[in-house]
């Protein structure tokens, strides 16, 4: 998360672009939480899939599907509910 913060110009930035607290996006990139799937998301598409979901939130939740208009080759992340119990 540190890379991403610093990819995208800070933790400022990126709580800017999640719409939560600096704090937040702290206690994100030292460990102390892990970022919201909810997030992830944005953040890679910000990214241009330079970092990719399943590095922002381990776990193997994530599927893709193809799309053309995804930035990361592999496809547009989407969470499985199947693997996550839900």
């Amino acid at each position: 998360m540190l890379s991403a913060a610093s990819m995208l110009g800070g933790q400022k930035q990126i709580a800017s672009l999640c719409a939560v607290s600096i704090s937040a996006v702290n206690q994100w990139c030292i460990g102390i939480r892990p970022v919201p799937e909810k997030h992830c998301k944005k953040i890679e598409k910000a990214l241009a899939g330079k970092i990719a979901c399943e590095e922002l939130r381990p776990g193997g939740m994530w599927r893709r599907i193809p799309s053309n208009s995804w930035p990361y080759p592999e496809g547009e992340p989407l969470i499985d509910p199947e693997l996550t119990g839900d």
